[in-house]
């Protein structure tokens, strides 16, 4: 999606340096947005941006084809959702936006945390550099800061950062491919070539070294998410509860109940909503699961579960919610559960990982 935005960048800005440039095809430019909106909700800033630009271009009827073309994807699929009972917007959407108090608290918190990421401060400097250049190209009108303004503006209210940088690293690559593409049209000599390329290096640096670390990234989803998943697979073969679905959600067999709401609606308004973690038990009742998988920071079960054991990577985490994985039981599932958990223990060999049996 990421490379859409940069031929979308390039078909943009071009026609203010050449008039023999051909105008975007309507229908290239919807279907690209409508790709790039397919994959993350977060593309939609392309769509106000673009689409945008051309009411404020007085193209209404390209502005009317591309809004109403790109943004199909995301109908069928919330009508899709709707149709199931599951509201129109993906529980995954909701629950990283979401906390207990109004939606004016939560807006706060969560634009007073963006500004103060360290990376928001890096995409204002970029933001800041690609419009002065807009105006010393003398191309500053309403509808060019319209478009470079509106994706750092809607990402800083309503996105994210953070995750191993996988949230924002559209909108910084989205600015990076505009200033790269002003920069071309400077008269630039070698030094002032290579300071800018440092400059830029300097920016997505975090991005660069994040592709060092995919090795540990991988390692500790193998480590964690992974052997919890051979573990049910192997033992189990029956409902799990947890609050971390990944790959556990992706492979097993069996009913996973999800505890934090990334997959399930009703989880995540139960777990918003309640004061302590008495909805777990109504829900794993429901759904006869015995058997829970959770960080103890994020789900806390009650009284009416033991805890069994922990799993706990020994490596460092880049990826992980927490290093310790707490295994619960219903009572009357404790001493199986820890006789298959022992066998188990010999599995694990030389893995990054402990296993403490309670």
């Amino acid at each position: 999606s990421d490379v859409c935005s940069s031929d979308l960048i390039v078909d943009y800005l071009s026609p203010f340096y050449s008039e023999q440039k051909k105008p975007v095809n309507t229908w290239v430019a919807s279907l690209l947005i409508a790709f790039a909106v397919s994959i993350r909700y977060e593309m939609l800033v392309f769509w106000v941006a673009y689409v945008g630009y051309l009411f404020l271009q007085r193209d209404y009827r390209k502005a009317f084809v591309v809004g109403a073309v790109s943004m199909s994807p995301v109908v069928i699929f919330s009508g899709f959702l709707y149709s199931l009972g599951l509201g129109v917007l993906p529980a995954s959407v909701i629950a990283k936006k979401v906390g207990k108090g109004t939606f004016l608290e939560n807006f706060a918190i969560s634009v007073s945390k963006n500004i103060s990421e360290h990376q928001s401060t890096v995409l204002l400097l970029i933001l800041a550099v690609v419009i002065l250049f807009i105006a010393r190209q003398k191309l500053a009108n309403l509808k060019n800061l319209w478009f470079v303004l509106v994706p750092v503006a809607l990402h800083l209210l309503v996105g994210r950062f953070g995750w191993f940088y996988r949230y924002e690293v559209y909108v910084f690559l989205f600015e990076g491919l505009i200033l790269a593409l002003l920069l071309s049209y400077e008269q630039l000599r070698i030094r002032g070539i290579t300071l800018w390329c440092i400059l830029l290096l300097a920016a997505f640096w975090p991005y660069f070294t994040s592709v060092e670390k995919l090795r540990l990234a991988c390692s500790n989803i193998t480590n964690q998410q992974g052997l919890t998943l051979e573990f049910v697979t192997k033992y189990l073969k029956e409902p799990v509860g947890v609050n971390d679905i990944g790959l556990i959600g992706f492979k097993y067999d069996q009913y996973i109940l999800d505890l934090f709401g990334l997959a399930s609606a009703e989880a995540l308004k139960l777990r918003l909503n309640s004061a302590d973690f008495g909805w777990v038990n109504d829900l794993a009742d429901r759904h006869n699961v015995q058997v829970l998988f959770v960080y103890d920071r994020w789900v806390r079960p009650d009284a009416q579960w033991v805890r069994v054991a922990d799993f706990t990577v020994t490596e460092k985490s880049v990826v992980l919610g927490d290093l310790t994985v707490a295994v619960y039981a219903r009572p009357a599932r404790v001493e199986g559960l820890k006789q298959s958990l022992t066998v188990f223990q010999t599995d694990l060999g030389d893995k990054p990982v402990t296993l403490q049996i309670y």
